[in-house]
């Protein structure tokens, strides 16, 4: 009777024997293993095949699998080949996909005709992956995550995705695929032959407090500027404070913008050669004007002492523009004030100045490390007298130590202290927003909704409910899902066996996210990155 009983069977081209068959099956992007112990193989062994697992009735195919490897070992007893075999899913290492979705306005609003929700998001990443045969009818909807793929890879955004809303993506045993929440699932089957049963547990190293640190946080404000010009040592002054300042001060005159009562030469500190006072006036002087650290203090509180605080300065809004293309680039920084426009507007002829928030519509460059603004021309009011400008900009905020201010969020764990210090999770592209320094929270809605998504992600690892891991002997048939994330099949000398993990690895090795992490690094080799 024992010669009767159902032996488990490995079917794949150019494997005739076999010593042993060990196949994890995971969830995620990566390729689950099939690893192979053979005594001998078809030298010619097809890259790509189907491969079967057999045990009496059951029978499981995997469609289109990869020969990875094969290497030659010498042991004791007989030399034996080790093969390692890669499921479908080692296709989805290649391909693009390209699109803004759910572009956010400056008000928490999505860009028209750029929202899509997460469930038509992995719609279109599966699709891009070669998927007809697709299920995401249970992925939470409610959120509209940004996304910006640029010749992107189809399955590592999805990932990413995937990892944001807590989901997992399944390769179901129809050859299906199928992406599920994590948590929800099916049960262990009660009917299985089982040899071996445990609920594992694990006393995880964790922390009291999970902290995640964003991104810099970026300000949009209008800031006042004052007149500054550069002076003989190659530093920038307030123009009441250069060294070649006239006697009778910079008065309103009409001859003031030639400079004539400037004389006197200086040794550029640059270039060594000997020049002209008047030149510094000439190239700065109601040409240059510089953010205001007095108003910097009244923004935000506190002496701020100098401009290093706040600088580098952006030269762009947080506000997006939209081109004739639909491409979406940061609007440029905008100069307001009272001010006469020049020789260059109707306004002119009247000898009037335009304001009190007239924009200046002239061009204009930023020199981000001194927060100056340089115009290509004088700017002054129509009688020579100093006007009223003001930059609105985005700029970032630094501590008296050079570290940035930046956006936190922080869980606590259940359970009994431990007095640990935090876990620190480092997210830069997760960062808040705050315009005209009124902190909105539509303005930061999304980013908040991804960053207590990273925070529960990072403290599901230290949580362990409802884990099962059973052995039963034979191959059995089982899919994965939100619950049920690893199975083994293995066929050797001792038998056929299947193990089962319910919200757990048995396989620590080749956990789904390991692998998947692995996955991505070797999307971003393939595509030049570091």
């Amino acid at each position: 009777m024992a010669g009767n009983a159902p032996q488990g069977l490995l079917s794949i081209d150019g494997i005739d024997s076999y010593a042993s068959v060990s196949f994890t099956f995971n969830t995620g992007v990566a390729p689950s293993v099939c690893n192979v112990v053979a005594p001998i193989i078809d030298q010619k062994i097809p890259h790509v095949s189907d491969l079967t697992l057999q045990f009496d009735r059951t029978k499981i195919v995997f469609p289109d699998c990869s020969v990875v490897s094969a290497n030659y070992s010498r042991r004791q007893g007989g030399n034996l080949w080790n093969i390692q075999i890669f499921d479908r899913r080692w296709r989805w290492r290649f391909g693009e996909i390209s699109g803004w979705y759910n572009t956010q306005l400056p008000n928490g609003d999505i860009q028209d005709g750029r929202e899509e929700t997460p469930r038509e998001l992995m719609t279109l990443l599966l699709k891009a992956m070669g998927e007809q045969q697709i299920s995401v009818a249970t992925v939470p909807n409610t959120e509209r995550p940004e996304v910006a793929w640029e010749s992107a890879n189809p399955a590592a955004e999805l990932q990413r995705l995937c990892d944001l809303l807590k989901c997992r993506v399944v390769l179901k045993l129809d050859d299906s695929v199928a992406v599920v929440p994590i948590g929800p699932g099916a049960e262990i089957p009660n009917n299985l032959p089982l040899i071996d049963t445990a609920n594992p547990f694990r006393h995880a190293v964790r922390p009291d407090r999970i902290k995640l640190v964003g991104g810099p946080t970026l300000f949009q404000q209008a800031l006042d500027l004052v007149p500054v010009g550069l002076d003989v040592d190659g530093t920038i002054k307030l123009i009441d404070k250069l060294s070649y300042k006239p006697a009778a001060g910079w008065t309103p005159a009409s001859d003031i913008l030639k400079f004539g009562q400037i004389t006197g030469t200086f040794v550029d500190p640059v270039d060594g050669k000997e020049k002209e006072k008047r030149s510094l006036a000439v190239q700065s002087v109601f040409r240059w004007y510089q953010v205001d650290v007095d108003t910097v203090d009244q923004l935000f509180g506190g002496t701020f002492e100098k401009l290093s605080r706040i600088a580098p300065i952006r030269s762009t809004l947080l506000q997006n523009r939209e081109g004739a293309d639909g491409t979406l680039t940061p609007k440029p920084a905008i100069i307001t004030g009272t001010f006469w426009p020049g020789d260059t507007t109707p306004a002119a002829d009247a000898q009037q100045d335009v304001g009190p928030d007239a924009p200046y519509e002239e061009g204009f460059s930023i020199d981000a490390v001194n927060c100056v603004v340089k115009f290509g021309r004088p700017v002054t009011k129509f009688d020579g007298t100093l006007p009223t400008l003001k930059l609105t900009t985005s700029f970032q905020l630094f501590e008296d130590d050079g570290s940035t201010i930046r956006m936190t969020k922080a869980q606590n764990q259940p359970g009994n202290r431990r007095h640990t210090k935090d876990m620190i999770i480092r997210r830069d592209d997760l960062f808040h927003r705050a315009i005209d320094g009124i902190w909105k929270p539509e303005l930061n809605r999304q980013v908040d909704k991804q960053a207590d998504a990273a925070l529960a992600d990072a403290a599901r690892q230290f949580a362990l409910e409802g884990a099962e891991d059973v052995q039963a002997a034979g191959i059995h048939k089982l899919d994965l899902d939100g619950a049920i994330q690893q199975i083994t099949w293995t066929i050797g000398g001792g038998g056929a066996f299947t193990r089962i993990s319910r919200a757990w690895n048995h396989n620590q090795q080749m956990g789904a996210a390991d692998r998947n992490a692995v996955a991505a690094r070797q999307v971003a080799r393939d595509r030049g990155e570091n």
